[in-house]
């Protein structure tokens, strides 16, 4: 076991050795995942659980290393996450028959408007505030959907 300062004066020192060329893409497939993990409600996780995928296949060489199978892990999770929270809005908004309105409203707004996004934007706000005052609001008898309520 050589040691830099033990070494006698005039011997060669070994360079360090390089990093292996997968390092770089792991740690950002586990950056990706981290960060994909923690917005998944904000929709983030789509953008970034997509490029921690990537980068975690991009890094292999022969075997995947622990950062890039833990941001190929975390990708996924969120991925899943994601899913499922966007399958149970929109299964709330089909139970509570708000989702045919919501679809009819916005593909009523006319896209070579300038305000087009912004009228989505309220449309989508607009459907979502009375979601969540049906879901808040005070039950009726047990399973009925009754006075706005739903149970």
């Amino acid at each position: 076991m050589s040691d830099y300062y033990n070494e006698p004066a005039g011997s060669p020192v070994t360079p360090p050795r390089p990093a292996p060329k997968g390092d770089a893409m792991a740690l950002m497939a586990l950056l990706c995942g981290s960060a994909a993990l923690l917005s998944f409600m904000f929709g983030g996780s789509l953008l970034m659980g997509s490029l921690g995928i990537v980068f975690a296949l991009l890094s292999r060489t022969d075997r995947m290393t622990s950062q890039a199978r833990a941001g190929f892990i975390m990708s996924l999770v969120s991925l899943f996450f994601y899913t499922l929270c966007v399958a149970v809005v929109f299964y709330t908004l089909s139970a509570t028959g708000l989702l045919d309105g919501l679809i009819r409203d916005i593909l009523a707004v006319d896209p070579a408007s300038p305000n087009a996004y912004n009228d989505i934007f309220s449309v989508l706000q607009q459907y979502l505030t009375q979601l969540y005052g049906m879901i808040t609001a005070p039950a009726g008898p047990a399973g009925a959907l009754t006075g706005g309520g739903l149970v």
